[in-house]
């Protein structure tokens, strides 16, 4: 990570703002999943559940301030020179998150003693089927590459609403 990091910071002022904003769209649509299908959360602690409920709704509302950052920072390019440098941010930004979680799992695994094929295919079907998280959130992923894409596309205050909602503690 450190090595990866410091790789980071010698990249251009740029790059690193686009960096951050795409990992910002990650915990935004994963913060709309955990809000929108209570699934999620159903068998958390009370305070647990409530303390996911209020990071979301937190990531949420400052879901575009990285992106306008970037685009500020991209100012002096075209539109479309600034949405091929999306463009390739967000497909490096996804490598690297991958490629960071895998990595993780592949040790939790090891570490468990259960670094076998069958967990991996369990992984897939949890990801992807039931409840398929990756599944669910692929579209608003995919809403990234389109041109003039904006974070705020998504009115997701309701989504903060619900979860001021299921944060308050009992009058």
């Amino acid at each position: 990570m450190r090595r990866r990091f410091d790789w980071m910071r010698t990249l251009h002022p740029v790059t690193q703002a686009g960096a951050t904003a795409a990992l910002e769209h990650f915990t935004t649509i994963l913060a709309r999943e955990a809000i929108g299908n209570p699934r999620h959360l159903e068998t958390a602690p009370e305070e647990i559940r409530r303390l996911w409920c209020w990071h979301a709704a937190e990531e949420i509302e400052h879901k575009a301030v990285a992106f306008d950052t970037f685009l500020l920072a991209a100012r002096a390019l075209s539109p479309f020179a600034r949405w091929l440098v999306r463009l390739r941010i967000m497909a490096a930004a996804t490598f690297y998150l991958f490629d960071f979680m895998f990595r993780g799992m592949a040790e939790f695994f090891r570490q468990d003693g259960i670094l076998t094929f069958r967990t991996w295919m369990r992984f897939v079907k949890f990801a992807l089927v039931s409840p398929g998280v990756i599944r669910r959130i692929l579209g608003r992923y995919l809403l990234w590459y389109l041109p003039g894409f904006h974070p705020w596309w998504s009115d997701d205050r309701a989504l903060v609403a619900q979860a001021e909602e299921m944060i308050a503690l009992p009058a």
